[in-house]
């Protein structure tokens, strides 16, 4: 392929901070199980009405502006979320017409954990193939408006947090050189990390009229809210992270990397994680963030930037795994 740029990551970061002994109160846990999920890492929440969208948005804004672009530039966007803003049109409809683009076209990218890498992939393609010369990438996620605040699924509430990140995608070799991506997903699983409701291949009762997609027995179940079995989740990172992370390398044409970021649910498994892949992995770095689903690896390479933890001319591996359940690995090259 030819060479294809991600021409600056732009990170949002809502500005409410949320504490353990905060949240432990809001959902009537133990504040000690609160800080096992959370390893003291910073939770961040968008206020009520403000989506994905929103903070996708801002970024995209200072992005532009600081290439000196404006709306009329970008020739497509593709938008990465898991908790869009509305069941239908997608992000990617709502994010195009917030810029005030033109009447170009957009994608939602629905790959959960590795939305971000699926995202840069398909941007990459795009581009590659002269489709399009400038693409948007906007990966966001709001967990904490759609996790359960009730005792259930503690994991997931305690250990996730809202972010937004976006990218231009352009050709040649500008800011970071796009060397390899590997995605697996594997839907046999998909009982690890999923939500059932509202679902559209549901509804209450015989009639057209009582139709509703969210039955209230489901609601009473509490199936609306996200769940997760963490020693599955750990199990799929721990034996196929490795792997992609072989084959992003070989489709790069690298023997190993300079720096890894790893982003996952559990803390521990980032942990693992560093140690499973090597020393092929170079430096490793994890967020203090605590996870924010398909924007988690974004929001971490913009900021390991931003901080030196990533330095010009260095190869960097974005490496995770989750729900779907997915898993994948991007190397870049930093300019």
């Amino acid at each position: 392929m030819n060479s294809v740029s991600v021409c600056g990551v732009e990170a949002e970061l809502p500005s409410v901070v949320v504490s353990d002994g905060e949240l432990a109160g809001l959902c009537g846990l133990p504040e000690q199980e609160v800080q096992r999920y959370s390893r003291g890492r910073t939770r961040l929440e968008s206020p009520d009405g403000e989506g994905p969208t929103a903070l996708a948005t801002r970024a995209a804004k200072r992005l532009l502006t600081a290439r000196g672009l404006d709306a009329a530039d970008i020739d497509f966007v593709v938008f990465a979320t898991n908790t869009p803003d509305m069941f239908f049109p997608g992000s990617g409809c709502l994010l195009q017409d917030a810029l005030g683009c033109r009447t170009v076209g957009s994608l939602d990218v629905r790959s959960q954990c590795t939305g971000f890498l699926v995202a840069l992939d398909v941007a990459r393609r795009f581009v590659t193939t002269g489709t399009y010369r400038r693409v948007l990438v906007a990966a966001a996620d709001t967990p904490s408006h759609v996790n359960a605040r009730d005792g259930r699924s503690p994991g997931l509430t305690c250990a996730m947090g809202d972010a937004a990140a976006v990218a231009l995608v352009e050709r040649g070799e500008q800011q970071g050189n796009i060397l390899g991506i590997a995605v697996h997903t594997d839907g046999s699983r998909v009982s690890d990390y999923c939500c059932e409701y509202p679902a559209s291949r549901h509804f209450e009762g015989p009639e057209l009229a009582l139709r509703n997609r969210l039955p209230v027995a489901a609601v009473a179940a509490g199936k609306h809210f996200p769940t997760a079995d963490f020693a599955a989740l750990r199990e799929i990172a721990l034996t196929r992270v490795p792997q992609v992370f072989e084959e992003a390398l070989a489709k790069a044409g690298c023997r190993n990397v300079d720096v890894a970021l790893v982003a996952h649910v559990d803390p521990d498994v980032e942990r693992e994680l560093g140690v499973a892949i090597g020393e092929r992995a170079g430096r490793v770095v994890t967020s203090d963030l605590l996870y924010s689903g398909g924007a988690s690896l974004p929001v971490l390479l913009s900021r390991a930037v931003a901080s030196g933890s990533v330095l010009s001319g260095e190869t960097v591996a974005m490496l995770t795994s989750g729900a779907g359940v997915s898993w994948g690995a991007a190397i870049l090259r930093q300019r």
